[in-house]
């Protein structure tokens, strides 16, 4: 069989096309114990079969059937439920086909009938137009699942990457319109281009770990402070406990002589005084969620050093499914900001925090007094301080963890007044 350049082309795009379904697989499934041998291996089979069946069938009814097969079976390279794998293969399926028929249609070409045989498509530009078409499809469905993890790449360096492939698809076509055009010249470029594209996207990835792991130091380094404070706030008060339990005999004396002389006030007072001395200083979150309970006696202590009384409601359960990385980003962020803002009132300091667990859903409620000033920009609440570049992306923070649990936030305020209610729902 002798190939011609649309052959050849196909063969070139399908590599690429390949990797796009490698791409799909890898936004949709867990690759955490998939062996990769193994994957690309499958892979390498799934491209010698569609194209041997391309170049020697190429029934349209036959190569849609072929390729929901293979796909289908690729999924097996990944931990899945069988629910999880058929709606996959549909999915990229039909996103895959839908985009092949809006450019065939847009070049002028359409299957007679899904019987039709070997109704080869003669447009290399159309071919090319696809796979390119296809990545920017799964680079933004990439990029929306990296902002549902909290992994929230800059603006600038996503848009680099989506020009790669729009420029690639712009110089294939200025080089397919130019007469006389040598065909092994046509070939290389579209070679080269479409590998700069595969690794355009490799160093994509690399930048999006990156910044997921840049994230996760971070919010590490607020945990370990967090238990850290929660461990001295643990030690004082046994220390406080001990102190307690060596005087014990003169307290009870010291009681008992009270109530001999009718003086039950002062008895009162003093017992009062032994609980203030358990309890210790700070008010103390005890729900038994290690997570919750270091973020809230770290900021409640901070909350106790600038005059700001604390209400508490905490009624959570010891494990609730939801990530230490997210309950600091959004209890963390949420404290800052309340005893940022209430620390600017001259009176009334104020915050009550109410945490409820009930049915697999998590209610997070803080309110607290400010001076009354909030900054909008395009109806989104924005830092008030000058270097917005550095401060004020709390609240997004918040959003994109909530994404990821289905969940929603509700900012309300009055005069003095500063409320967020969050709704999770955890699985």
């Amino acid at each position: 069989m002798i190939l011609n350049i649309y052959d050849f082309t196909y063969l070139i795009t399908n590599i690429f096309g390949t990797y796009i379904i490698y791409k799909f697989m890898e936004t949709f499934c867990d690759r955490s114990e998939v062996n990769k041998k193994l994957e690309f291996f499958s892979y390498f089979i799934y491209f010698i079969v569609t194209s041997v069946i391309y170049l020697t069938i190429n029934i349209p009814i036959v190569n849609l059937l072929c390729n929901l097969t293979l796909l289908f079976l690729l999924t097996f390279n990944y931990e899945s439920s069988a629910k999880n794998r058929i709606i996959s293969t549909i999915f990229i399926y039909l996103t895959l086909i839908s985009i092949e028929s809006i450019i065939a249609l847009l070049s002028g070409y359409l299957y007679n009938s899904i019987f039709s045989i070997n109704p080869k498509y003669f447009s290399i530009i159309g071919m090319i137009s696809i796979e390119i078409i296809s990545y920017i499809a799964v680079l933004v469905i990439g990029n929306y699942n990296d902002i549902k993890k909290g992994v929230n790449i800059p603006n600038i360096y996503w848009l680099s990457i989506f020009f790669i492939p729009l420029g690639s698809l712009y110089i294939m076509i200025v080089l397919l319109k130019e007469p006389n055009v040598n065909t092994y010249a046509v070939i290389a470029s579209i070679t080269i281009l479409l590998t700069i594209n595969i690794v355009a996207f490799y160093l994509y990835d690399v930048l999006s770990k990156l910044f997921e792991d840049r994230m996760e130091k971070i919010m590490l380094k607020e945990q370990n402070k967090y238990y850290q404070k929660q461990l001295e706030i643990m030690d004082n008060n046994a220390e406080n406990t001990r102190a307690l339990r060596h005087d014990l005999k003169n307290h009870l004396a010291i009681v008992r002589g009270y109530m001999q002389i009718d003086e039950i006030k002062k008895a009162y007072e003093y017992i009062d005084k032994i609980n203030q001395d358990i309890d210790g200083k700070e008010k103390i979150s005890h729900s038994g969620n290690m997570d919750i309970d270091s973020i809230l006696n770290y900021k409640l202590y901070e909350a106790s050093q600038k005059d700001i009384s604390v209400s508490l409601e905490v009624k959570v359960p010891v494990d609730m499914g939801i990530s230490s990385f997210d309950i600091v980003v959004i209890l963390g962020n949420l404290l800052d900001n309340a005893i940022e803002a209430a620390s600017k009132v001259e009176d009334q300091r104020k915050i009550d925090i109410i945490i409820r667990y009930t049915k697999d859903t998590l209610f997070i409620h803080i309110k607290n007094t400010f001076n009354g000033y909030v900054f909008y920009e395009k109806n989104k609440i924005i830092t008030s301080k000058e270097d917005r570049k550095n401060h004020g992306i709390g609240l997004n923070n918040i959003e994109n963890i909530l994404k990821k649990y289905n969940g929603v936030m509700e900012i309300d305020h009055n005069d003095n007044k500063f409320a967020v209610d969050i709704m999770m729902y955890i699985n």
